[in-house]
Parts: structure tokens; sequence; C-alpha cells
């Protein structure tokens, strides 16, 4: 658990863009809040939401201006 919250979580004040994909219940809840935007959006990603995400599907919060959370769907790329 401390490696992942010390990779997500290390440089996040310098980043503008962190991904959220999926990841075990507590750490889920720590990134929900994480991707928490303001008190109007604070129930838009829940740890449920994080833990439930598909095969390459993550929820992103940017940072630019405004900040923006969503969700993005990967897809699986070939080994060269």
């Amino acid at each position: 658990m401390f490696a992942i919250r010390a990779i997500a979580f290390g440089t996040q004040k310098d980043t503008n863009l962190l991904p959220a994909f999926r990841c075990g219940a507590e750490d889920a809840e720590v990134m929900a809040r994480e991707l928490c935007v303001g008190d109007v959006d604070r129930l838009t990603v829940t740890a449920a939401d994080i833990v439930g995400l598909a095969d390459y599907a993550c929820f992103v919060r940017v940072r630019d201006g405004v900040p923006r959370v969503f969700g993005v769907e990967t897809r699986r790329v070939s080994a060269l």
C-alpha cells in the first residue's frame, strides 16, 4: 500500500494530471478524495467506482485552470 501512495502522491502538488486506475478498496478511498475537485464535486467519483473500473479504464483529474475529472478508456497495445 505504501508504494502506490508514494508513487501516486509523492509529486501530486507538482502535477496537473492524476490518473486513477483500478486498485484495492483502501487505496481507492484515498484516490477518490484526491479526485474531488471541490465541494460540489465531492461525490462524483467514489471508491466503489474506482474498485469497479474495467481493464484499461481510469478516471483522470486535470488541474489546468478549472479542475475537472473525467473517465477515460484506453486500449491494449500489442508488444512490438
